[in-house]
């Protein structure tokens, strides 16, 4: 319950008793998506100990969106109010040292110094001012591009499980086509080797080569005979035609 001098809140977890919680771990409020809904993460730590049933433990919590922009934007704030503040400082010792035609100037230009930072204060509480009002906006933004991102990351994981497919089979069909390959070499020299078809017999039976290579030798020699000697081959019978004719 929580009262003017006790603010803090006591949240009570129902655990299976399978899982086994150590001591010193932390329950984060945490929130589960962009719009803020909350959640608990129980965060298990290192310690050898376990809780029992009805322990305490430590909490934390995590920090919103709006949180988190402010804490990027509240910095820059400060720094320029304690920039102003110095500046206003040194004015005045100027002002001190300086004539009065010079001040005169010189306090014009502050002015609009102070003007510009005042501007430049209004403009960051119109940018608080804008976030707020958009927080939906920009939650949902962050949250498409993080939608976007996962689908990028699943598409990858598909292209690269299509690329190992592709790899697979180039590689089963290599190795299928130079096994049959191989298999087709044995077998022709095992059929050399046995003496079966012309090209065993030309180069396993002896008399067979002798043979042909005399056969080769007499044919040559036949030819160029006829080459050099072709009257004894053809003989051409010339007839004189009438004139009639």
């Amino acid at each position: 319950m929580l009262t003017e001098s006790n603010n803090n809140l006591l949240v009570t977890i129902n655990i299976e008793k399978e899982l086994v919680v150590p001591k010193e771990s932390i329950l984060k409020i945490v929130n589960q998506d962009l719009m803020g809904t909350k959640g608990v993460n129980l965060i298990f730590s290192s310690s050898s100990d376990n809780a029992s049933s009805g322990d305490t433990l430590s909490s934390s919590l995590e920090s919103s969106l709006q949180e988190e922009v402010n804490a990027q934007i509240l910095p820059f704030k400060r720094k320029a109010e304690e920039l102003i503040v110095s500046i206003d400082s040194v004015m005045m010792i100027v002002t001190a040292v300086l004539n009065k035609d010079a001040r005169k100037d010189l306090s014009k230009s502050i002015e609009s110094l102070g003007e510009t930072f005042s501007l430049m204060s209004s403009s960051m509480k119109k940018v608080d001012g804008i976030i707020d009002a958009n927080e939906e906006k920009i939650s949902n933004i962050i949250f498409n591009m993080e939608s976007i991102l996962s689908n990028i990351e699943e598409s990858n994981s598909n292209v690269n499980s299509i690329l190992s497919n592709m790899s697979l089979i180039s590689d089963s069909l290599s190795n299928s086509n130079l096994t049959s390959l191989v298999n087709n070499f044995n077998t022709l020299m095992t059929q050399i080797n046995s003496k079966e078809g012309s090209a065993g017999l030309l180069l396993n039976d002896d008399k067979l080569y002798t043979n042909l290579e005399k056969t080769t030798k007499e044919l040559s020699e036949l030819i160029k005979d006829i080459k050099d000697n072709p009257k004894r081959y053809i003989n051409f019978s010339l007839i004189k035609r009438s004139n009639n004719n």
